[in-house]
């Protein structure tokens, strides 16, 4: 093709078309910077595409406004492919021709520019200046570039490693499909990566070298070989089914987690002489075994204890033989006689329970030791006291509480004191014997007390345990007479009244009528049975009288310790003539105190020296 390089404005006719086309009057500059600005355009599109962020477009911003029209001419030129085809020549061409109309661009009225497209453009903070300019159109193209290049050599190694992956997965698939993974064993040999017909080769060759080894107490073992039971291999396709079972695809889960198999594999022996081989085991020896012996009780001192059962070594010959011949007919290594019995065993070990519950009852009897104290004196019950009364028939331990009764009644002889005569140390230091009579005292409740001494003895409840008593007194000590009480002498028409052992007042009294032994005061130790304040003695219709009194403590019935308003003296022999009708008449100045002393329960002990009833006094 003939180059055409004149100034006229006529453009190049198109092949295949029959008319002209112009384009309009554009500079180089003007036309690359077009092309610069479409570029930009075309790659922010592709980047937005991908997800990336649209870089700044350096002609777009950079162009002043009036570059808009050559933009929009580019736009309507002609086709690239023209160009193209133009070659380089055309290139020339249209270099002149774009020079040319550059300079007769007015001589043109006729060529209507085609309808101008709204060039695109960016928002500018600043215009900048042309070195700025140079630099907004270089870099962002170079960075532009850089990403889609980096994005598929990712994207090829991705698929290489994803390649590499699937090929190994696919290789080892197919190898594990007719070879058994690592750390298979079969019956304890060892087949990793073998074929069925190697492991059922390598699974041959061990039996020919197997061996039964015979676990026995303390770690003694004795083996029987395949000789010895006639044993031989035989393929009944269980390795096969064992590979069969085998999953191929899941073969990176067998290096976590390795098979064990026991598959049964078929195995003959001849019965009758692996019989024989068991029984001249050295643990049959009968010159070596020792007979077991149960454990028992035996006295240890004062206690029992156990003695140890032997354990023995005697072996259940039947037992032993069960056990090896299932072992060999599972195909194992091993065999124990330990676990379960093949030996004949105690049948009462030292942990048997019956053994220790009787031994435990026992000792538990024989160290009990519990006190019930009466006052300064003590009674105890211990081994000593229980022993004769415990019997045991090998299953149970009991104790016999018949003798508790018998017990608890020489108490109630020995401390009750209620209504008997007691010794008493006057307040002046004379030891008197109190006769018998009066409701002051102790005594035992028998029958509270018997159940309270079975429990204790029974659930081995050591340790100090108060007597049940049905009445008591406020100590033991003078006939029981200590803390607060009130001392009356009929022979010396005297009354002492006691706050914790010590004599807080004395005082003249009048007591009952000694010459009338209706109203005579009766001699005793006697319990305060109430107290009040203004009360009235006696009735017309009962008594023949009726009195006030401002104070009123009863011991005996209608007896007791009162005010005498109507007395204006006491002491001396009054009594003899004019005395009360069994009361202890007290002047009411002194009355109070005493009133306000006394507790219900204290003591009153009356005693008469002149009387025949009451011993005359002793000592000081």
């Amino acid at each position: 093709m003939e180059e055409n390089r004149n100034t006229s404005t006529q453009m190049p006719t198109l092949e295949g078309e029959g008319d002209m086309i112009r384009r309009p009057s554009i500079s180089i500059e003007d036309f690359e910077a077009a092309l610069n600005a479409r570029a930009a355009e075309v790659e922010a599109e592709a980047m937005l595409e991908h997800g990336l962020q649209e870089p700044k477009s350096a002609a777009a911003d950079s162009e002043p406004a009036d570059a808009a029209e050559p933009v929009a001419a580019a736009e309507t030129a002609e086709p690239a492919g023209v160009a193209d085809a133009a070659g380089p020549a055309g290139a020339a061409d249209a270099e002149e021709e774009s020079t040319a109309e550059d300079t007769e661009a007015p001589a043109e009225p006729e060529a209507a520019p085609a309808k101008e497209k709204p060039a695109r453009r960016r928002r500018k903070k600043a215009e900048p200046d042309e070195d700025e300019l140079d630099e907004d159109l270089d870099l962002p193209i170079k960075k532009k570039r850089g990403h889609p290049i980096l994005f598929a050599i990712v994207l090829v190694l991705f698929v290489a490693f994803l390649g590499t992956v699937f090929y190994t997965y696919r290789h080892y698939v197919d190898f594990f499909r007719n070879h058994f993974y690592s750390g298979t064993t079969i019956n304890g040999i060892d087949v990793s990566y073998m074929t069925v017909e190697e492991a059922k080769q390598n699974v041959a060759n061990g039996i020919a070298g197997f061996t039964l080894t015979i676990e026995e107490r303390d770690g003694v073992t004795e083996t029987l070989t395949g000789e010895d039971i006639g044993l031989a291999y035989v393929d009944d396709l269980s390795i096969d089914r064992l590979m069969m079972d085998q999953n191929a695809d899941l073969w990176f889960l067998s290096f976590d987690e390795p098979v064990s198999a026991q598959v049964g594999v078929s195995t003959t022996y001849d019965e009758k002489m692996a019989t024989n081989a068991a029984l001249k085991l050295s643990c049959l020896d009968k010159s070596q075994v020792v007979e077991p012996e149960n454990a028992r009780l035996i006295a240890d001192g004062s206690l029992y204890s156990i003695k140890p059962e032997v354990l023995g070594n005697k072996i259940d010959e039947a037992k032993l033989l069960v056990q090896v011949l299932d072992a060999l007919d599972e195909g194992r290594t091993t065999c124990s006689i330990v676990e379960p019995d093949c030996y004949i065993y105690p049948t009462v070990t030292s942990d048997d329970e019956t053994l220790n519950a009787r031994m435990n009852a026992w000792n538990k009897y024989l160290t009990v030791e519990i006190t019930y104290p009466f006052g300064d004196n003590k009674e105890v019950i211990n081994g000593d006291t229980l022993r004769p009364y415990i019997s045991d028939d090998g299953k149970n331990v009991t104790l016999s509480t018949d003798w508790v009764r018998s017990l608890v009644y020489q108490w109630g002889q020995k401390y009750d004191t209620f209504g008997l005569e007691r010794q008493f140390t006057t307040h002046d230091g004379k030891t008197i014997t109190i006769p018998a009579g009066g409701d002051y005292g102790w005594v035992i409740d028998k029958d509270k007390t018997i159940a309270d001494v079975t429990t204790a003895v029974k659930e081995a409840q050591s340790g100090t345990r108060e007597p049940i008593f049905l009445y008591s007194a406020k100590g033991w000590d003078n006939g029981d007479l200590t803390g607060t009480y009130v001392e009356v002498s009929i022979s010396e028409q005297k009354l002492w009244c006691y706050q914790n052992g010590v004599v807080v007042m004395e005082t003249d009294v009048v007591t009952g009528r000694a010459s009338d032994p209706d109203r005579m005061t009766i001699p005793g130790c006697w319990a305060i049975d109430a107290k009040k304040k203004d009360a009235t003695l006696g009735t017309e219709d009962v008594q023949g009288y009726s009195e006030p009194v401002g104070y009123w403590l009863p011991f005996n019935g209608g007896q007791g310790l009162h005010d005498a308003p109507w007395r204006s003296n006491f002491g001396g022999d009054i009594y003899q003539s004019n005395g009360s009708h069994g009361c202890v008449n007290v002047p009411a100045e002194n009355m109070e105190a005493i009133f306000n002393a006394m507790e219900i329960g204290n003591a009153v002990v009356v005693y008469d020296l002149n009387s025949p009833v009451t011993p005359q006094a002793t000592g000081n």
